[in-house]
């Protein structure tokens, strides 16, 4: 017997899929081994027999008794970085300088005539246990193209002398607080940047990834690029919901908050369709108030389709653990004296979060730190108690550490802990060594 529910049942199907194991998800949901779809939508599911829903321009799948799940959502992805990344160089699991060597080489070898090689991935140790690496590590497998690695936690780059020499940063750079270029006692950069606004004096060196570094730092505007350099964009876009659909991901929530990406989406989906759902936030900018969250109302109308939605906010507290970016309650355990600093004061967090709040939207804050954790609760009850009860489902990005007081406080508030498994410590004892060991209790 189908299970119809108040479809009807002279309507024929696009897909009908059987022979399969279809799980809902739904509590008590019975077996069925078929399902039914019109469009986008699942008119019916059912066990046996199916051929009610079948009509001439049915196209019938068989499941050949595989699993059949409902559509996964990732909610934190970088859409064009992700896409940039199918290309790029992969350093995941590299460790050692003839490692990165023999990597370097390869990914050259198969890519004649790079002007510029970009890669991600890699390890705070990629070269060395004990110092992470530096621009002489890089100059010694690539020393003749400006060549940059992306750490694992994208908070982070080296760069070659090459690439530091095309930048003009050679010297270091005049930065807003939270972003360097770090130089040492000589006053030479050491090829280490930390943090976006330094890492985005690299990446727009780079021609394939120029024009995203330009969306956001100024996510505001839409840049004026040729034609060829927008398609080129769509392109990697493309690529990148393509590989998601392909792991079976159907709705992705880019992290990217940028007025370019959000138009270049938004002619994907018009001139063919988007592969998967896309959702955007407004990204909170240095120096941004509650008053400039009125372009996140206009972006909230303006981008409102079934398939690509822009209706949530994002703004960062901190950086990260490993280059001491990330706000910690109390010392970190290796630099006495030093607990990372909020990249917002308390007040304007609480302004911005409260404001959000009124207006309706979701707010998705990056806290990595447990000092950033806490500031952020303390941001979420104040918009609480400034506006009332909603069901917000206010989010908080990665939550690599926390104190043990603050976890009820998650419940209590009705907020999400957004978790990443690439955000899991993973380097044992020398992470460790970073926050101490009555910190990695809670890590």
């Amino acid at each position: 017997m189908a299970l119809v529910g108040n479809t009807i049942m002279m309507a024929k199907a696009d897909i009908l899929i059987r022979n399969a194991k279809v799980t809902t998800g739904a509590l008590g949901a019975p077996a069925a081994d078929w399902i039914a779809v019109a469009g986008s939508r699942i008119m019916a599911l059912g066990y046996g027999d199916a051929c009610a829903w079948i009509g001439a321009r049915t196209r019938v799948i068989d499941g050949q008794g595989a699993s059949l799940l409902p559509g996964l959502n990732d909610a934190h992805v970088h859409l064009f970085s992700g896409g940039l990344a199918l290309t790029d160089l992969n350093l995941t699991g590299i460790r050692g300088a003839a490692c990165l060597r023999d990597a370097v080489a390869r990914y050259r070898a198969a890519r004649p005539g790079l002007g510029f090689i970009s890669a991600f991935g890699a390890d705070y140790s990629l070269t060395s246990d004990t110092t992470a690496p530096d621009r002489h590590d890089l100059d010694a497998v690539c020393p003749d193209v400006p060549f940059m690695i992306m750490a694992v936690d994208f908070h982070t780059a080296w760069a070659n002398g090459a690439a530091l020499a095309l930048a003009g940063i050679t010297r270091g750079a005049d930065l807003p607080p939270g972003s360097k270029v770090v130089i040492d006692d000589a006053g030479e950069a050491t090829g280490a940047l930390v943090e976006f606004g330094a890492i985005d004096l690299m990446r727009r060196c780079n021609p394939a990834s120029a024009r995203h570094s330009a969306a956001a730092q100024r996510p505001l505007e839409s840049p004026a690029v040729s034609a060829e350099d927008r398609a080129a964009d769509k392109a990697v876009l493309r690529a990148a919901i393509q590989h998601c659909a392909e792991l079976g991901l159907t709705a992705v929530q880019n992290m990217d908050g940028s007025l370019y990406q959000l138009e270049l989406l938004s002619e994907i989906e018009r001139d063919e369709g988007l592969a998967v759902r896309v959702r955007m936030p407004f990204q909170v900018q240095p120096g941004h108030g509650p008053d400039d969250l009125a372009h996140a109302v206009a972006w909230r109308h303006r981008f409102a389709s079934d398939k690509l939605r822009c209706d949530f906010i994002k703004i960062f507290a901190d950086g990260v653990v490993e280059s001491g970016t990330a706000h910690m309650l109390a010392d970190y355990a290796h630099k006495p004296g030093h607990r990372g600093a909020p990249l917002i004061a308390d007040a304007e967090l609480r302004a911005l979060v409260v404001e959000a709040d009124r207006l309706g939207f979701q707010v998705a804050v990056h806290c990595v730190g447990d000092g950033a954790v806490r500031q952020v609760l303390d941001a979420f009850a104040a918009a609480r108690a400034a506006n009332g009860w909603r069901a917000a489902r206010h989010r908080i990005e990665h939550v690599e550490v926390i104190d043990p007081a603050d976890l009820p406080r998650f419940a209590e508030l009705g907020v999400v802990a957004s978790l990443q498994p690439c955000h899991v410590p993973v380097r044992g004892e020398s992470y460790l060594g970073l926050i101490g060991p009555a910190r990695g209790r809670y890590a």
